[in-house]
């Protein structure tokens, strides 16, 4: 069972974390934004450790979560919902 401010984080390598944004942030999950939960989420992994948040791009249900000042309400996104982390790359 979920709890209400838990998010499942996938790595770009493919390892997953569940992640309870109250305890990380101090705030409710609606409230978080888009750049907070990268902050943590790339604390999570030790292989993005010290890797800068800008190079990291949110996916959620094949939404990007791209307006880091968003909160993840903005996108629909809920508790239990699983985010996937990918690289920014540049061009197109």
């Amino acid at each position: 069972m979920c709890r209400t401010d838990q998010l499942v984080v996938s790595s770009p390598t493919g390892e997953m974390r569940t992640i309870n944004l109250l305890h990380k942030t101090k705030k409710p999950l609606p409230s978080v934004t888009v750049r907070q939960l990268k902050t943590v989420a790339v604390k999570e992994f030790p292989k993005l450790s010290g890797k800068n948040v800008d190079v990291i791009k949110l996916v959620c249900e094949a939404k990007p979560l791209d307006k880091d000042s968003a909160p993840l309400s903005e996108y629909g996104v809920k508790a239990g919902a699983v985010v996937q982390m990918v690289r920014k790359v540049n061009g197109g």
